[in-house]
Order: structure tokens, then C-alpha cells, then sequence
């Protein structure tokens, strides 16, 4: 695909407006060039456009929710902290998760993220509320003497 500009080129023989067989007309189309043009020619050449119906695009999945590590289908509360944000069922999980977030010993469970979490809780047959639970127990052994 070349560029086109107009050029004038110079009257042909008999005056301006008169052309014969052997002479260019007055206003030709010759193409223009700029550097990088054959690499762009060349990239406009292997250029393929795929319509969106034959692209292999996975199925959207729906959020998990960052305290039961369920797919929350339909209606969600998001929570926004800065540029992040973070999808729950309802508020009172939201309520939850801010509750244990800053704590010490649960916040690293909090803050990994809930596709990591749902395999080890669904594996282990437990809830959000049982493993804060069991890591606020260890915390409170810990400080006994």
C-alpha cells in the first residue's frame, strides 16, 4: 500500500490543459516515501485479522469472594483500598475481613488472595471463621508463659 500525493509536473507540449498521447496529464499521483517505509509495508503484509468469533477466549469466571473464597454470582460488595479492590459476598463478610485484617497472626491469611485459599479450605473441609479461629488459639499459646 503506497502513499499518494498529488505532484505537478511540468506542461506538457502545446500549452497548459493540452495533453496527447505521449504526454503526461498535468496532475499526476506519484508516490511518496519516508524512511521505515518498506519495514512498514512489510508489517501491513503480515498483518492477519482474525474476526472476534474464532477467537479462543476463556469463559469470564466470576469473582471470588476474599472471605468464604466463594463465586459470587449476581449482586457483590466491593471494597476499594487505593487502586485495589476486594469482592465479598455481603457486607458483613467485608465486615470480617477489615475486623482481622490488621491483626497480626491473621493477616497473612487475609491478605492471600482467595483462589490460593479456596483448594487448602475445600481440601480441608473448613471455613474462614475456623482457621482464624485455630490461628488466634496458637497466638493466645504462644503468649502463656
Amino acid at each position: 500500500m503506497r502513499a499518494l500525493r498529488p505532484h505537478l509536473s511540468s506542461n506538457p507540449p502545446g500549452g497548459l490543459g493540452r495533453t496527447n498521447a505521449a504526454s503526461k496529464p498535468v496532475h499526476a499521483l506519484q508516490p511518496i516515501s519516508w524512511p521505515g517505509q518498506q519495514e512498514e509495508e512489510d508489517l501491513f503484509d503480515k498483518m492477519v485479522m482474525i474476526p472476534r468469533e474464532f477467537l479462543n477466549r476463556p469463559a469470564p469466571t466470576p469473582p471470588l469472594c476474599w472471605w468464604c473464597c466463594q463465586p459470587i454470582e449476581g449482586k457483590r460488595f466491593t471494597l476499594k483500598d487505593g487502586p485495589v479492590s476486594y469482592n465479598f459476598c455481603n457486607d458483613t463478610h467485608a465486615k470480617l475481613w477489615l475486623d482481622h485484617r490488621y491483626v497480626p497472626a491473621t493477616s497473612l491469611l487475609c491478605k492471600t488472595c482467595p483462589g490460593d485459599r479456596a483448594p487448602l479450605f475445600f481440601g480441608l473441609g473448613c471455613t474462614m471463621e475456623d482457621a482464624i479461629e485455630a490461628l488466634l488459639a496458637k497466638e493466645d499459646e504462644l503468649k502463656k508463659p
